[in-house]
This record gives C-alpha cells, structure tokens and sequence, in this order.
C-alpha cells in the first residue's frame, strides 16, 4: 500500500505519520525515555527506535529532536498547551530554535559561531531551567514557551 502524502500549509510536503508513530513521538515528546515509552505502549524498545526512524524519514528529517519538530509543524501531533511565567535571552531562543532542527553540538556551534563546548554547556543549563529531561522533551518545551511555533524552521534538521 502506498504511503500516503499532505502537503501541509507549511508548505512541507509530508507522508502521514501512523498512529503508533505519533504515539511514541508523542510520549517521547513528554520526556519519557525510549524504554519509558516502550512500557507505556506494550512495546520493545528497539521498536520505539524503529518509529522515530520511520517518522525521521516520512518528514525527511534526522534525529528525534528534529522530527519531533517536524511533527509539530506538519500538524501530526497536537502541540502543548502554552506556558507562561519564564523569560528568555535572545541567545537561549537562538539556541532553542537550533537545537530543534541541528542534530549535534558541532551543527548548532557553526550555525551560532560557537565553540561545541559552549554549546553543550547552554543546552545543558537550558534543560536544567526548564526542567527538560532530553533534547526532545527540550523541542516541546520550546513550543509550549512559545519559542517555537509551527511556521518556525525548515525541521529538516540539515546544516
């Protein structure tokens, strides 16, 4: 059966994600580990991992970071509900918004003319403000502090 394809008003042209797919990118997307994930949906962790690869390539992305994203943009996945109280730099947003489409620390220093270290470092103090577990549970915080929205980004997580 073939894949089936929305061109979504951002202007992605995506396959549709299954429901189990948006399931664990969802769950993930809550901060729960691959193998919290697997518990919650009855199965292995190794299949976790096998849908987030399939999501990656229906939304022609790399890295679970990014294809969450990618998900948030497209519409297949509801996004959080918004929250308020935090400020934030101009530079923890830049970092933010790299984090969601750049797959590595060396990705996002280039893109913000930074040393790797210094890159880990912000991301690291980033989560531990916002209680982010992961990068990908950092990527839904970013849309539910409205650092992100769905017209943000290429979510093709390339350089």
């Amino acid at each position: 059966m073939p894949a089936r394809r929305s061109h979504h008003e951002s202007g992605l042209q995506t396959t549709l994600l299954s429901d189990t797919e948006r399931s664990v990118l969802e769950h993930r997307a809550q901060g729960r580990t691959k193998a919290e994930t697997a518990a919650a949906l009855g199965i292995a962790e190794s299949t976790v991992s096998g849908h987030v690869s399939r999501a990656a390539g229906k939304l022609v992305t790399s890295g679970a970071p990014a294809t969450l994203n990618a998900a948030y943009r497209t519409g297949q996945i509801t996004l959080p509900d918004a929250v308020t109280g935090m400020e934030f730099s101009d530079d923890e947003r830049r970092l933010w918004q790299e984090a969601a489409t750049r797959n590595t620390n060396i990705e996002i220093a280039r893109a913000l003319k930074l040393d790797p270290g210094q890159v880990g470092s912000a991301l690291r103090d980033l989560m531990r403000r916002t209680g982010a577990r992961d990068r990908v549970h950092l990527v839904m915080l970013a849309y539910a502090h409205r650092i992100l929205h769905p017209d943000f980004g290429s979510g093709s997580g390339a350089a």
